[in-house]
């Protein structure tokens, strides 16, 4: 469990363990199948990823949504579909896999690794102001998974802003 770093040529390098890259890759193709049609009534983690805009105007909000429901979709499974597309190119390294991404790569990766946690959240009954408690162990490792993705987004975002001029 290495995360990511800025390798010598300044370019973002991730490293897993195979068994981490096969969770995350499994989490990421369930958001992307959720992202790609499941409706909003019918799926709380979805309505966490395509909030209302007009909390308090029920047409508004529905008239806002036929306009840009689509292209977000489209956006969220797109976001899904490089980090899958990373990890399909990682290569041995050590016990690790180690993969590259760039700039447009890790702003991807931080969309999804962000959409994934809010469907967590969403599936562990956790709202924005909550922080996650001792877990009764029924949550089939979500809580976990929910935790290793923050730490792994942080490590992302890390090493985005150590390649800030």
């Amino acid at each position: 469990m290495k995360g990511f770093r800025v390798g010598s040529n300044g370019i973002i390098v991730g490293s897993l363990l195979t068994t981490e890259i096969s969770v995350l890759r499994s989490l990421v193709e369930q958001l992307a199948t959720l992202v790609d049609g499941t409706p909003v009534e019918l799926d709380s983690a979805v309505a966490r990823l395509f909030p209302d805009a007009y909390r308090n105007d029920p047409v508004e909000a529905a008239e806002f949504r036929r306009l840009t429901e689509r292209d977000l979709r489209d956006r969220k499974k797109g976001n899904a579909e490089t980090v899958i597309r990373t990890l399909d190119s990682t290569t041995p390294k050590g016990t690790a896999m180690r993969f590259e991404v760039d700039r447009g790569a890790a702003n991807a990766w931080l969309r999804a690794l962000a959409d994934v946690r809010l469907v967590l959240a969403a599936r562990l009954g956790l709202n924005h102001d909550d922080n996650p408690v001792d877990s009764d162990g029924d949550d089939n490792g979500a809580r976990g998974a929910y935790e290793w993705l923050a730490w792994l987004q942080d490590s992302l975002v890390r090493a985005c802003s150590k390649q800030l001029p």
